[in-house]
C-alpha cells in the first residue's frame, strides 16, 4: 500500500493542542489576565488535561514569585 507523508497532526492531536489552548486561556483568565505566564499556563493545561485523560488526579502546583 502506498502511503503519501503529511505534515499534517493526527486529528486526536488537533483536538488536544485546541483543549490545551482553551485551558490554558481559562488560567490567563483566572489570573487577571497578567501577562508573563504563558509556557506556565500551557505546560499547566497540558498537564491537566493528559492526566484527565489517563484516569490520574491532578496534582495543583503553585510557583512563587520572586519579589
Amino acid at each position: 500500500m502506498n502511503r503519501m507523508h503529511t505534515n499534517k497532526p493526527p486529528r486526536n492531536t488537533e483536538h488536544l493542542r485546541s483543549q490545551i489552548t482553551q485551558r490554558a486561556h481559562a488560567l490567563y483568565e483566572q489570573r487577571g489576565r497578567q501577562e508573563g505566564f504563558a509556557m506556565q499556563d500551557w505546560l499547566q493545561a497540558e498537564q491537566e488535561l493528559l492526566r484527565a485523560s489517563e484516569g490520574r488526579p491532578e496534582k495543583k502546583f503553585f510557583v512563587r514569585r520572586a519579589g
